[in-house]
Parts: structure tokens; C-alpha cells; sequence
């Protein structure tokens, strides 16, 4: 059966030729058969991929330069953080509805969509940041991070989907980790845009500079964003003419989930969005962590980047690594786990005091551990789709993963902000989060059906 039925054109371009098929030539492939890559994946994978980055960077947008907007809006940092938390909310409730829309309506139109709300969420911001200290702007800012949050949902979790539908074997796995990083990208940006674009009161409190710094930081990223999107409504069809691997070509099957695959999926899931979510919400606490050692917060921004910017290298090298040996994702996992267990334990005990050192010390351990903890992340969602395959699909199966994730992360976050002044029960967090699941990920027995059909790995599902 087919992949997903359409809902929408595939191209402004050529749609008519994609999705009948009649242009095989035009989409360099050679006819039907499966196993037959398009130059078109890697024009899909750049523009989804800078799609995610740049709802990433406009996500972090007030974070990097709170004082900025605290001087020119007169926000307090409570105010800023619930702006932040509007796109978590949002993002949660639209994970599974976006699952269903890619279900029913392929991949052009859900990205549209998004690419739509970003466009919305950066015209929105531009206003805003135009108006004076007043409640209004305040509300303005919310809105529009609810817009992005709606858009992040399905630019977190496609990467195994666009993967899936447009890559050969071979390739699925880096595919997958391009656009998971590329969330890591577009935050690390986040960081250096806006400190770089706006400048900070000057010491007589002139917010001049400040202001119109703003202005162009918010008409720049729109400007951004219209052109990906007028790129994705160019051309982004649905799926390829021809479908790169077998089973792209069957797609999912039309059997009842049965409970056994529902768990062996919720399961997977969990062992990955547990720690990725401890993570995340360890990062705000990391600038009172390096406090005591002396550190400034613009110092620790930059940490923050760095350590954001290697668990994008980390993503991309472990995907790769899955697609020079298939089947071997569940050792691959628990090799990130058990390193980033060491790598985050090293940062508690040095905090805590129970080894010497110092700031160099907890900014390479961190780093360490962000690689890690970021590179299972690509290796969970496929992980995910091969177990949660053939009876549940591909959007399904990843979105699952994606939802608990942003769910567990909220929890973090909000046990945070209501709880002890603290940081230290974070540290602990941290490093508990990957070290509890390695046992059971060890001794989880995984299979690779979807890999099976495809012609790979058929010995080591057995022996898994």
C-alpha cells in the first residue's frame, strides 16, 4: 500500500510530474522499481533541515538577550521565562495532531504549515518589539511563541520521516541526524545572534542602540524565514517518484497495533527521551553551576553554545555510524548512555567537591556529556521506527518519542522553577536520567523488521 495518501500538491514546480510519477527523468530516477534515490532528498533534507534550524534560533530568542528586553520592555525574568515555556505548552499539544496531519496528508502541506507559523511568529515578534512597555507587547510575545512552539512539533520529530520516505538504506540514518541537529544549530545561533545584534543599554541607560539592534534582529529573521518558506512552497513534494528502498515502496501495514508493539515502542521511547530531556532542562542551571568558579553568565552562554554545538556533532557522527553498521543501534545507544552517565558524573563530583578541579574541567566533562546524550537522540528515532514497524507508522512511532520528551522536559522544568533554589538535585538528575537505563536498555531484546525487509541486517535481528 502506499505510503500516505496526499492531501496537497507536491510541487508549485513540477507537482503534477512527482505525484503521478510521470517525470522520472526530471526527479533522476529511472523508473519505479524501489531502491532508487532522487537528487531531489537532498534539496528536501537542506530545506526541512533550515526550516528546523531557524524555528530553533527564534525560539531562543529572549533567553541570550534578557537584559536587552528586560531594559526595553521591562520584562521581568519570570515574564521571559513563561514566554520561553508558551512554545514548550504549545509544542506538546501540537506533537500529536501533527502526527496525524503528516499521517493523513503526506509531508508538503504539515511543512507548509509550519513554515507559515514561523513566518507568523517572526512578523508578530517585529510588532512587539516596536511597541512601548506596555501589557500588550507582552501578550504579542506570547502569541508568537505559541506559534513557534506549533511549528516545532512537526520539525522535531519529521527527521525519520523525511528520512524514511526519501533516502536509500544507506543514507537514512545520517538523514535522520542532519535534522535532529539541526534543532542544536538553531539554538547554539540563538546564542550568538542575539548578543551580537543587540547591544546592551549603555552605562547612562540609553536603550537607543538597543532598540533599533532589536528591530533588526527581528527583520532579519523574518526575512529568513519568508525565503525558506518560499523555497519549501517552490518544491517539496510529498515523496519521491520512486521509492528508495523496499520498505518505503510497502509503507506501513493496515494490521492493529498489537499491545506487545505498543510497549517494545513506549519503551524505546522512554530510554530516549529521559535523558534528553534531563538534559535540556539541566541547561538552564548551568549558569549557577559555573558561578562558583567564576565564571560570568555571557561566559556561560558561550559554554552553553559550545556544549549545544557538539551535541550537533555528536548527532550527525552517531548517525552516521548507524549507517555504516545497521542493526547495531541498541549497542550504539548504550554506549551513549554509559558515557554520558561518566561524562555528567565527573561534572557532579567536581561540583560537589569530591574531585579537584575547576571551570576547564566541568566545561569539557559537560561538553563530553553533551555529545553523547545529544547522539542518541538520531539513534532513538530510529530505533523507534524499526520497532514500532510495520504496524505503526512512521510519524506515529517518531512523534511518540517527540511528545514524552517535550512532556518530560516541562515536568523538569517546571519541578525547577517550584522547587529548591538549588541546582544541585539537577546535577544528580543528570547523570541518574542515563545511568537507570542502561540495564534494561541491555537487556531489551530489539529487532529490525524494517531493516529486514530492506535486505540488512536479517542475523543480527535474529540474534537481538
Amino acid at each position: 500500500m502506499p505510503l500516505w495518501p496526499s492531501c496537497g500538491q507536491g510541487s508549485l514546480l513540477d507537482s503534477s510530474n512527482v505525484q503521478r510519477g510521470l517525470s522520472a527523468e526530471l526527479c533522476g530516477a529511472s523508473g519505479g522499481a524501489a531502491g532508487v534515490a532522487t537528487w531531489q532528498r537532498w534539496w528536501i533534507l537542506g530545506t526541512f533541515s533550515l526550516l528546523s534550524v531557524l524555528q530553533a534560533c527564534t525560539w531562543n530568542f529572549y533567553g541570550p538577550i534578557s537584559v536587552q528586553v528586560q531594559a526595553l520592555q521591562g520584562w521581568t525574568l519570570n515574564e521571559i521565562a513563561w514566554v520561553e515555556n508558551s512554545a514548550n505548552i504549545a509544542m506538546l499539544v501540537a506533537v500529536p495532531l501533527s502526527a496525524l496531519f503528516v499521517q493523513q496528508c503526506g509531508c508538503r502541506t504539515p511543512t507548509l504549515c509550519c513554515g507559515a507559523l514561523l513566518l507568523f511568529c517572526s512578523a508578530l515578534r517585529c510588532m512587539s518589539s516596536g511597541l512601548a512597555v506596555s501589557r500588550l507587547g507582552l501578550a504579542v510575545a506570547v502569541v508568537a511563541m505559541t506559534c513557534n512552539g506549533l511549528a516545532a512539533a512537526w520539525l522535531n520529530f519529521g527527521g525519520p520521516v523525511i528520512s524514511g520516505i526519501w533516502f536509500p538504506v544507506a543514507e537514512r540514518g545520517l538523514a535522520t541526524a542532519v535534522i535532529s541537529a539541526s534543532t542544536f544549530l538553531g539554538q547554539s545561533f540563538g546564542f550568538v545572534l542575539g548578543p551580537l545584534v543587540v547591544p546592551q543599554p549603555g552605562v547612562d541607560g540609553s536603550t537607543d542602540a538597543t532598540a533599533v539592534g532589536l528591530q533588526r534582529l527581528c527583520y532579519g529573521e523574518l526575512v529568513m524565514v519568508a525565503a525558506t518558506l518560499a523555497a519549501v512552497a517552490g518544491h517539496f513534494p510529498d515523496r519521491p517518484a520512486a521509492a528508495p528502498s523496499r520498505s518505503a515502496e510497502e509503507g506501513p501495514s493496515a494490521e492493529t497495533p498489537t499491545a506487545s508493539a505498543v510497549g517494545r515502542l513506549v519503551f524505546v521511547s522512554v530510554v530516549v527521551s529521559v535523558p534528553s530531556a534531563a538534559f535540556g532542562a539541566w541547561v538552564p542551571v548551568l549558569t549557577p553551576n559555573l558561578a562558583e568558579f567564576g565564571i560570568t553568565e555571557v561566559e556561560s552562554a558561550w559554554v552553553g553554545c559550545l556544549m549545544l554545538l557538539l551535541g550537533a556533532l555528536g548527532g550527525l557522527a552517531f548517525g552516521r555510524l548507524s549507517d555504516f553498521f545497521p542493526g547495531r543501534l541498541k549497542e550504539m545507544l548504550l554506549c551513549c548512555l554509559s558515557l554520558s552517565a561518566l561524562c555528567f558524573g565527573y561534572f557532579l563530583l567536581v561540583v560537589t567537591g569530591k574531585l579537584p578541579g575547576g571551570a576547564l574541567a566541568l566545561c569539557i566533562s559537560g561538553s563530553a556529556g553533551a555529545f553523547f546524550v545529544s547522539g542518541s537522540y538520531p539513534l532513538g528515532f530510529e530505533l523507534a521506527v524499526e520497532t514500532g514497524y510495520p504496524s505503526i507508522p512512521e510519524p506515529i512511532a517518531a512523534s511518540l518519542l517527540s511528545f514524552l520528551q517535550c512532556l518530560i522536559q516541562i515536568l523538569f522544568l517546571a519541578a525547577s522553577f517550584l522547587g529548591s533554589t538549588s541546582s544541585a538535585w539537577m546535577n544528580w538528575l543528570n547523570v541518574l536520567a542515563s545511568a537507570s537505563l542502561i540495564v534494561p536498555l541491555a537487556v531489551f531484546q530489539v529487532r529490525y523488521p524494517r531493516l529486514s525487509v530492506d535486505g540488512v541486517a536479517l542475523d543480527l535481528s535474529r540474534r537481538n
